[in-house]
């Protein structure tokens, strides 16, 4: 699953906007008393900020207290497991990305929960796209090149990525399904050590987020090898997508609010519209997309439809690779 400090980093920045919903109406009998938001990572750092954002937001739209409950461990795992066994009222929600949500239910064989059966998808906050990046030990001097030596020798290629079942490595090992290519997956606890050893040619290459490589790109020490997503990147219009060479292919981590399954559709409908009215003010979208996040508005029913699509492919792709974390 993705570090914690990239899901802290990402949910600050997008959960920043929800401050502008504090006006936003609200059904006639939700909320009358305080609202539970559990995070899946720790107090005193970019979490907690994070988690009290979100809880000032919601208790200005609402005149309700928010309190934020921060469970982290496990890969997110004992956060999820608690608003999964929780009251389905609404009064208990969950800020997370797919790793919990999604991944889990085929990387741990004990999960106490089952993501699909136990929970709901209230609403997406952002999406953080990967990207490829070489140091000084990849040969290739871009995409096509690096693609053919994939080919030409398969596995001889390593590609660092932030730890096992991280959506780093998933996406990487999906589209080497998908391109038929063979790249050979070094692990690292978190992506920041990963992006270190392509810099001093430890590794040729590295799966990372745009906002934590670009200053090193921009310097030099990085080059920008693709883009992860279905799109080239406004600033880089010549970095090609991988999905040029595995079509329909998008590696992209997205970050949302869940509550328990059997939450009413009235509330999830009141809680979505909070989020999205919030995320939809022209100077919010600006500060996301400026530091290389993309809100993800969108309504109640399609947030689901999203949510439906990625259980649809990872869980079986995580089983097919035999990925486990426990």
């Amino acid at each position: 699953m993705k570090s914690a400090s990239l899901v802290a980093r990402s949910l600050g920045l997008a959960l920043f906007a929800l401050t502008a919903a504090s006006g936003y109406a609200q059904t006639s009998s939700f909320p009358n008393r305080p609202i539970r938001v559990v995070v899946i990572v720790p107090p005193g750092g970019g979490g907690d900020t994070v988690a009290r954002t979100a809880a000032n937001a919601l208790g200005a739209a609402y005149s309700q207290p928010a309190v934020v409950e921060n469970r982290p461990g496990a890969g997110g795992t004992i956060a999820t497991n608690i608003v999964a066994k929780s009251p389905a009222d609404g009064y208990t929600l969950l800020v997370s990305d797919q790793g919990a949500t999604v991944h889990a239910a085929a990387l741990f064989k004990q999960l106490p929960y089952d993501p699909a059966r136990d929970l709901t998808m209230v609403s997406w906050i952002a999406t953080t796209t990967f990207v490829l990046v070489a140091g000084p030990g990849l040969k290739a001097t871009n995409l096509k090149e690096l693609i053919e030596q994939a080919k030409a020798k398969p596995g001889s290629i390593a590609y660092g990525n932030a730890g096992a079942g991280t959506h780093h490595h998933l996406s990487m090992e999906l589209f080497k399904l998908r391109s038929g290519t063979d790249f050979n997956p070094v692990f690292y606890k978190g992506g920041a050590p990963a992006v270190q050893d392509a810099v001093g040619g430890q590794i040729p290459i590295a799966v990372s987020g745009l906002v934590t490589t670009e200053s090193l790109i921009k310097s030099g020490k990085l080059r920008l090898i693709a883009v992860m997503g279905q799109k080239r990147f406004p600033g880089y219009p010549d970095v090609p997508v991988l999905a040029e060479y595995a079509p329909g292919f998008e590696g992209v981590s997205m970050l949302g609010v869940w509550a328990p399954a059997g939450t009413p559709r009235d509330i999830l409908l009141n809680l979505n519209q909070v989020l999205t009215k919030s995320l939809a003010v022209p100077e919010n979208i600006k500060r996301l997309t400026d530091l290389g996040l993309d809100p993800l508005v969108r309504n109640l029913d399609e947030s689901q439809r999203i949510w439906q699509n990625e259980l649809a492919v990872w869980p079986d792709l995580i089983r097919k690779l035999k990925i486990t974390l426990d």
